[in-house]
């Protein structure tokens, strides 16, 4: 069992969040990032001191996979969702994958 920080999002608050991305996403169409976009994000997220090591952000306001290994899927590849501190933004259609 993996062992969060103090003050993460527990259990069902993350997959609350998650849901309610799921849902944003489908609702628009379901838009990906391209795969250069994803791993640039990966790189951001990955510096992070919000980022953990089983690949979550364990923000209070997300605790969403930003990991492509993870059977639920990968944040960063939906292209309605950000950073919940902002270190990257919900993307515009340059940045879509075709």
């Amino acid at each position: 069992m993996v062992r969060y920080p103090i003050g993460h999002p527990g259990a069902a608050r993350r997959l609350t969040n998650w849901a309610k991305a799921q849902l944003r996403w489908r609702q628009a169409g379901r838009p990906v990032r391209s795969p250069e976009h994803v791993q640039a994000l990966r790189q951001l997220c990955e510096s992070c001191q919000e980022y953990y090591r089983d690949g979550k952000c364990v923000h209070p306001d997300c605790g969403c996979p930003v990991d492509s290994g993870g059977m639920l899927g990968d944040k960063l590849q939906m292209a309605t969702e950000s950073c919940p501190i902002g270190r990257w933004p919900i993307s515009d259609a340059s940045e879509l994958q075709p």
